[in-house]
Parts: C-alpha cells; sequence; structure tokens
C-alpha cells in the first residue's frame, strides 16, 4: 500500500508540471466545454491526492479507534498551512505560477523518494500463518461498509462547510480588496482550524466512549461559533483580523473528519475503507 502512495504522489508531482499546460489553451476559451476540459484535467492529481490518506492511514492504523488517523489528518492540515501560506502571499505574487508548480513538484518528489524509501526497508510479509490470518481479517473487515446515515451525514456537514468557505471568501475579498489575498486568508484559516481539529480529535476519541453524543455536541459547538463567527468579524482590517473569528469554527469542525470515521469503522468497516467512503461522503 506504500508503494501505491508513493506512485500516486508521483502522480501530483508530474501533474504539478503537466497540468498547467494543458490548463493554458484551455484558460482562452469561456465556454461550457471548456469548463469540462479544464475540470478532468483538474480531476486527475486531485484523485490521486484523495486515495493518499486512505493508503496511508490503512497501513498504519492498527486498530478500528481512529487515533492514528486522526494524528495523520492533523499533521496532513498542518502541512498544508505553510504552503497556502508562502504560495499565497509571496510566491505567486513575487515569483509567478510557473515557479510556485516547480516548487510544488519538487516537494511532491522528495516525498515521493521518502515513501519509497520506507516501503523499501518495511518487511515484506508477515509469517505465512500470521499474514494469511490477517489477509482474511482484512478481507472481512473491507466487506463492511459503514452505515449510510453516517456517510449522509458526514456529506451534508462538509456541503455545510463549503458554503461557509465559499461565502467567507466571497466576504475576504470584498473586504481586503484583493482576490489572491482573500483567497489564501480564508483557506489559511479552514487550514489552519482543521489541522487543530485533528489533534483535539484525537484526544476525544482516546477519552469519549460515546462517539454519537460527542459528534453531535461538535456539531452544535461548530454551528454555534460559525453563529458567533459572523456577528464578531470587523467591516475592515489587517488579513490576520479577518482569520481569528473564523479560527473556533473552523477548529471544532476539524474534529467532524476524524469522529466520522472513528464512528464508521466502529461498525467493523476496515479503517481503510472507513477513510475512503467517508472522504469521498464528504
Amino acid at each position: 500500500r506504500l508503494w501505491i502512495y508513493g506512485a500516486m504522489e508521483a502522480v501530483v508531482a508530474l501533474s504539478a508540471i503537466l497540468v498547467p499546460l494543458g490548463l493554458s489553451p484551455i484558460s482562452h476559451e469561456s465556454h461550457f466545454l471548456s469548463w469540462i476540459g479544464a475540470g478532468t484535467l483538474l480531476m486527475i492529481p486531485t484523485t490521486a491526492m484523495g486515495m493518499g490518506l486512505p493508503l496511508l492511514a490503512s497501513t498504519m492504523e492498527r486498530s478500528a479507534s481512529g487515533k492514528t488517523t486522526a494524528f495523520l489528518y492533523a499533521v496532513n492540515t498542518a502541512g498544508a498551512a505553510p504552503g497556502v501560506s508562502w504560495a499565497g502571499f509571496w510566491g505567486l505574487p513575487a515569483l509567478g505560477a510557473e515557479v510556485v508548480d516547480l516548487v510544488a513538484a519538487f516537494i511532491q518528489l522528495a516525498v515521493v523518494a521518502l515513501i519509497c524509501a520506507a516501503a523499501w526497508r518495511m518487511p515484506r510479509c508477515a509469517p505465512q500463518e500470521e499474514h494469511r490470518a490477517d489477509t482474511r481479517l482484512d478481507s472481512e473487515r473491507s466487506a463492511i461498509k459503514p452505515s449510510a446515515v453516517v456517510l449522509l451525514s458526514a456529506g451534508s456537514a462538509s456541503a455545510a462547510a463549503m458554503l461557509v468557505q465559499v461565502s467567507w471568501t466571497e466576504l475576504a475579498v470584498q473586504r481586503l480588496g484583493q482576490l489572491g489575498e482573500g483567497f489564501s486568508i480564508t483557506v489559511l484559516a479552514f487550514i489552519a482550524g482543521l489541522s487543530v481539529g485533528g489533534f483535539v480529535a484525537m484526544r476525544l476519541l482516546q477519552r469519549m466512549g460515546d462517539l454519537h453524543r460527542t459528534l453531535a455536541a461538535m456539531l452544535g459547538v461548530t454551528a454555534m461559533c460559525l453563529v458567533l463567527a459572523w456577528f464578531t468579524t470587523p467591516n475592515e482590517g489587517a488579513p490576520l483580523v479577518m482569520i481569528i473569528p473564523l479560527l473556533p469554527m473552523t477548529v471544532a469542525g476539524g474534529t467532524l473528519f476524524p469522529l466520522f470515521v472513528g464512528l464508521s469503522s466502529s461498525g467493523g468497516a476496515s479503517i481503510g475503507v472507513s477513510v475512503g467512503t467517508t472522504g469521498a461522503a464528504s
């Protein structure tokens, strides 16, 4: 699975160079087919990105608790924060998209090298009997699917989160006066909060026995923090002023995906299936 994960990261690395070249002729068109073409091209790296967390979680998670998945989710989003900060506030304005794409490709290739080194050093397989038992258990757990109610709830929560992100991006652009800066500040607020929320979810998964009540409580906290953010955001000010009211909501929202995964896997589904299906629903 690590080798497959490395291959997907290699696809992302190559896409950082090749996809912009494919988008260049499409960008001069504004009809429906050009939008379809652009979306199809972008689906190549984003599909590879979407495969990453399920593959990595299924490799590292040793139980159905979801704590390791919450940690991976938190670290993944934490790494995205400096990326969006550098690209949005300095890289794109100072160097341009081509240089930013090359930097992204270089980072991805370094990641691929690390993954391949880790995969090469891992044991080839467990002792034969243990390996057969693990394979049979994995097959049985992979056949169990998470509850449709859980997946529908995860999808609904993510739909609400995207509505907030889009509307808040528009608000930030209006108040800051620049599209790039407004978009970057909103994405940074979401990413930073989601990362902290992932670490909070680790604690909740360790200490809370009833995941249904914990998840319901965090959904309520997220909604209340959103209402509070709308009333406390100033009409003008520096980018940092725009971020602060959003952070409590994004931190609370960051706990939701790991909690949904924990709830999905508690029904018997394997952690890889839980992460993959919950991620797809989200």
